[in-house]
């Protein structure tokens, strides 16, 4: 079974954008799958929408919020997830056909961040890998965010593409 994966922490979005979201993922995902939300407050989520705490992730004090807490998913075993995974941002909008992330072969994937065409840059709101297949990603972000202070707030884009493509 595969795995449609968000995160929803704070106040930023309300429950209705993961119902939304997990409305779209149903109307274009064929594929027998599971939705699930990872948040600390699952107050308003559809009961269709499997609900896991965020994983754990100590965000150095000095960054701004970017979305870093979505490199949580890099992390060593996510949940009780088993093969491939994608994340989507669940401010996304769905239009077509979901299986692609599904069946294109790779350990990772991430859609091509169109505003960089001449760089190697991939835009997070969507990214497929399979389960736990790059953990030291997250453990790249503790050791560089907490040496290297502002500097690595460059964005969650560049530090997820410049480590996935080292092999991390």
């Amino acid at each position: 079974m595969e795995n449609v994966i968000c995160m929803k922490w704070g106040v930023k979005y309300s429950p209705n954008y993961v119902n939304i979201l997990a409305g779209m993922v149903r109307r274009h995902l064929h594929l027998p799958h599971r939705f699930v939300c990872f948040t600390e407050n699952p107050q308003g989520l559809d009961s269709r929408i499997e609900v896991r705490p965020l994983p754990k992730m100590e965000l150095p004090g000095h960054l701004p919020e970017r979305g870093w807490r979505k490199l949580s998913v890099l992390g060593e075993q996510l949940a009780d997830l088993q093969g491939r995974a994608l994340f989507l941002d669940v401010d996304v909008l769905i239009l077509d056909d979901l299986e692609p992330f599904f069946t294109y072969p790779g350990e990772f994937l991430i859609v091509h961040e169109w505003g960089f065409r001449d760089k190697v840059i991939g835009n997070s709101w969507s990214f497929a890998l399979k389960s736990a297949s790059i953990p030291a990603c997250s453990s790249i972000f503790y050791t560089i965010g907490t040496k290297c202070g502002s500097s690595i707030a460059m964005n969650r884009l560049t530090f997820l593409m410049r480590s996935t493509i080292k092999g991390c």
